[in-house]
């Protein structure tokens, strides 16, 4: 026996609850996600909406936004294969010829697929490398460790954050908000 009354644990709980700032800091949470929503909505009809940075057009036959939105897609595909196909290259010729990494084409090809996932495909295809080093029959030390990771995470931060979206921009006319 504890000897522990249940009820008057309940009633010091809830004596302790401040209704009143529970009910601000639901009204604040609630105001910002409507605050939010709407300027995703503005955001969404700005872009909707817009008029293309290109040259203008008269009217437009029926289906002509489909095929526009086909061939970006295409344009799209094709530039980010590219793109995944330079990614791998450099990955493999930083761990392979410079590191001495023995799965270097291994990983080279796996940062070429893992390149189509966005954001985490590069944090797998770098996180990956540490792992392939330490399976490898060579000994490395920790500043091979070290550029095995940062010099392929420096590729991908310059190819997401400079090259992809330049690329992109130009050739999709993709507008700069997004």
């Amino acid at each position: 026996n504890f000897n522990v009354d249940g009820r008057s644990i309940l009633r010091e709980f809830i004596s302790e609850i401040k209704v009143a700032d529970a009910i601000q800091y639901m009204f604040n949470m609630l105001l910002q996600s409507m605050m939010d929503m709407l300027l995703i909505l503005l955001i969404v009809l700005y872009l909707l909406f817009e008029e293309s940075f290109g040259e203008t057009s008269g009217p437009t036959e029926r289906g002509s936004f489909k095929a526009k939105i086909d061939s970006q897609i295409q344009q799209y595909i094709g530039l980010k294969t590219l793109i995944s196909i330079m990614i791998g290259i450099a990955v493999y010729i930083i761990l392979g010829p410079l590191l001495n990494v023995e799965y270097a084409h291994l990983l080279g090809v796996g940062t070429f697929f893992l390149n189509f996932i966005p954001n985490l495909g590069a944090f797998f295809a770098t996180f990956i490398t540490p792992i392939a080093m330490m399976v490898d029959s060579n000994s490395y030390s920790s500043a091979d460790y070290i550029l095995g990771i940062a010099l392929p995470t420096a590729c991908h931060a310059v190819v997401g954050n400079l090259i992809e979206p330049a690329l992109f921009g130009k050739s999709l006319e993709i507008h700069p908000i997004i």
